[in-house]
């Protein structure tokens, strides 16, 4: 048996398990954050779409994406699969993500 050299984190997963992801994310260690190559993203917000409690599209501040921020400041080169199962809200899940690829302004003097 062979196992994957890296890991995908789930961090809409971590949040329906009553995690904080934030608080999961910034107690990675090193060690883990370095095996990890891809992030699941998607908000947990209760049951909809017949009971499913997860998968709901991303909200400006939500606490996967402030997750997911934390992370990039640890490791930039990570992929980002949004997962989301409310389709009317992929735009707007999108434009949230994009922001993350922006150049960080510089301060000024």
């Amino acid at each position: 048996m062979r196992f994957a050299n890296s890991v995908t984190l789930d961090i809409g997963h971590v949040e329906a398990a009553g995690i904080d992801s934030v608080r999961f994310v910034k107690e990675l260690k090193a060690d883990i954050i370095d095996k990890l190559s891809f992030v699941h993203i998607h908000r947990y917000n209760g049951p909809h779409n017949g009971g499913l409690r997860d998968h709901w599209g991303l909200l400006e501040g939500c606490r996967e994406l402030r997750a997911l921020g934390f992370l990039l400041e640890k490791k930039m080169d990570i992929g980002v699969i949004l997962e989301i199962n409310d389709m009317e809200n992929l735009g707007e899940s999108l434009k949230l993500l994009e922001r993350f690829n922006e150049p960080i302004p510089e301060a000024e003097p």
